[in-house]
């Protein structure tokens, strides 16, 4: 997979498939700077479509980690996810794949939010981020504990941006 990042005022393009073996070329007109973030699938999806299905049925939260998805096929769910696009401490989402997220911009922070169990949201932490971080979020069974409550906050949260910049990330699900 090969996501290119672009300026935060310009519309977000989609990511590209490559499956393994083929080769490609990225043009670059004019020589100008260019960044691209890949993903190197190295397995067979573990799940088909119809499990993935299911495990996003188990739950009653959203299981859209972003706004907008860009790219769905058998290996991978792609979003984008910037604070342009909204973000509200009572959207809650509820993870239930592996995924991982790089961050795109400096000088963003989020502020973490987990169910309070009354219809509000609890305040868990805010975290600060840098251009370039990357997060690995492997998720167990579906995103629930053995008792069958959602794991909160790891698998189960909402965010709002705690900083004046926007926070931007490509979040990759893996199936």
């Amino acid at each position: 997979m090969r996501w290119q990042v672009l300026d935060a005022s310009a519309t977000t393009p989609p990511p590209a498939f490559h499956p393994a073996g083929a080769e490609f070329t990225i043009a670059n007109p004019g020589q100008q700077e260019r960044r691209d973030l890949v993903f190197e699938i190295l397995h067979e999806p573990e799940r088909n479509d119809e499990e993935v299905q299911q495990l996003m049925a188990a739950t009653s939260w959203p299981t859209a980690p972003g706004q907008v998805m860009m790219l769905e096929n058998r290996y991978v769910r792609m979003w984008d996810f910037r604070s342009s696009l909204g973000m509200d401490r009572q959207d809650f989402h509820q993870h239930v794949l592996d995924n991982a997220w790089v961050v795109l911009g400096d000088g963003s922070a989020l502020n973490v939010f987990s169910p309070d169990g009354q219809g509000g949201a609890r305040f868990e932490k805010t975290v600060a981020f840098h251009d370039g971080f990357v997060s690995w979020s492997p998720v167990d069974n579906g995103g629930f504990a053995e008792d069958g409550a959602p794991l909160a906050p790891k698998c189960l949260h909402s965010v709002d941006n705690a900083a004046h910049a926007e926070f931007r990330e490509y979040l990759i699900e893996l199936k």
